[in-house]
């Protein structure tokens, strides 16, 4: 006659280990977001940023080791919390334009192009040497803004420098 083996009492289901790893991870995650950040200065109607406090990587994202893993994305991972997994081909926007942020309502799912569109590049009001981005100042070269004055000024130095150079001759 053949025994079933019983369960362990203190064994969980493979389902039950798998909701408690979750809420391990959630609960370490919020643990590291200061829900008192500040208001975004260009979108003040999406209210208060919940800033990461954790780790940060070079480029002010935040990021949550899960190891054995690599690190996640904390803004990923907020925003996956709430709506799901991010469809392929589109990644996190952050609206607040805030990279420390993990508010869930500032992020939105969107493509990588209309993702730098909205970036950082896009909301400065000048170029380097501050001329201004305006409609008789700027145009569009693969897809990046262009200041036109910058343009005709290295347009110049290059045909300056072309003209003090002497031609070489060929051997």
């Amino acid at each position: 006659m053949a025994t079933q083996s019983q369960p362990q009492a203190d064994s969980l289901p493979e389902v039950y280990e798998s909701i408690l790893a979750d809420l391990k991870v959630a609960a370490r995650f919020w643990a590291k977001v200061n829900k008192v950040g500040p208001i975004p200065v260009k979108r003040p109607d999406l209210g208060p940023c919940w800033l990461w406090m954790g780790s940060k990587g070079g480029d002010g994202y935040g990021r949550l080791g899960m190891p054995p893993r690599r690190p996640v994305l904390a803004h990923r991972l907020a925003y996956e919390s709430v709506n799901g997994p991010i469809p392929p081909r589109l990644e996190s926007d952050h609206l607040c334009r805030t990279r420390a942020c993990v508010r869930p309502s500032h992020l939105e799912a969107v493509s990588h192009r209309e993702n730098m569109r909205r970036g950082y590049q896009a909301t400065k009001p000048n170029c380097k040497q501050g001329h201004p981005f305006d409609r008789a100042n700027t145009y569009r070269l693969r897809g990046h803004r262009t200041c036109r004055k910058c343009n005709r000024l290295a347009v110049i130095r290059y045909l300056q420098n072309k003209q003090a150079s002497p031609l070489r001759e060929r051997p």
